[in-house]
């Protein structure tokens, strides 16, 4: 995400803070970004979550069912630089998830944890660009077992363009 800024081709040392976009597998949203040193950043983000490899069956993992699960996730992770742009980053997230199936809406849990590694850098000594890639385990606890709640793995992305400081 916005790990370039420790080993950045364009920057010679690490900027100390970033917002940026995340546009990810299953959300978007934006983050905070913070060096703690030249190779560890802490990141803290609001995203809204949509998990479209389930609800509109991508890869055959919902097989007929269909929903509008939706929800808004607080995410949380650590960017380890480890040369130049190059970064590993593990991931926790967690929210609250709605479906407005008739009669009634559900909501409930929604939840994932992952890593991925990816590449980052700077351009104009303020634009941070990255992508990654890796996977996650996550899922949806609304209303009971069935759907739509789901629990399983899958890959994860990492798209990321911010501003630094």
């Amino acid at each position: 995400m916005f790990l370039a800024l420790a080993l950045s081709l364009a920057t010679a040392q690490a900027p100390s803070q970033a917002i940026v976009a995340d546009l990810g597998l299953h959300v978007v949203g934006v983050a905070y970004h913070r060096s703690l040193s030249e190779r560890v950043i802490a990141s803290i983000g609001v995203d809204l979550y949509v998990p479209w490899t389930f609800t509109q069956n991508a890869l055959g993992l919902s097989g007929d069912y269909r929903s509008d699960l939706a929800g808004l996730v607080l995410r949380a992770r650590t960017y380890f630089v480890l040369w130049r742009g190059l970064w590993v980053s593990p991931f926790l997230q967690g929210g609250v998830g709605r479906v407005s199936e008739p009669p009634a809406q559900s909501m409930g849990f929604v939840g994932a944890a992952g890593a991925s590694v990816g590449y980052a850098f700077v351009l104009f000594e303020h634009l941070l660009l990255s992508a990654g890639l890796g996977a996650q385990v996550h899922g949806a606890w609304i209303g009971g077992r069935s759907p739509p709640s789901f629990f399983g793995a899958w890959p994860h992305v990492d798209l990321i363009a911010g501003y630094i400081w």
